[in-house]
């Protein structure tokens, strides 16, 4: 994936996870108010309690995850290491999984 694409990719991520946001925590914010940050891990690293019903043995052992949080609440995209293929999202509410999607 090009540079131009992986912007638009994590512009369409940042748009989805903000509808996130609004349809699953019921909050209104901006793209200004959302911090972001993204950290290349090993599937070892990740705690299961956070994550979809089996996902973790689907991970590939290296993965990139992409963190976007609002106050209390904390929204997440796995991805393989390229950022080509979506592999789990998450919304995390004080440290706690809320809602989740695996793809």
């Amino acid at each position: 994936m090009n540079n131009e694409m992986k912007q638009a990719w994590n512009e369409q991520s940042r748009s989805k996870l903000l509808a996130k946001f609004q349809n699953e925590a019921g909050i209104s914010v901006s793209n200004e108010e959302i911090a972001a940050e993204s950290e290349m891990m090993y599937k070892s690293e990740l705690d299961d309690n956070l994550l979809p019903k089996n996902t973790k043995a689907n991970l590939p052992e290296q993965i990139m995850v992409n963190y976007y949080g609002y106050n209390d609440w904390v929204a997440y995209v796995i991805t393989d290491m390229s950022q080509d293929w979506l592999l789990a999202v998450g919304l995390l509410y004080r440290g706690k999984l809320v809602q989740e999607d695996q793809s």
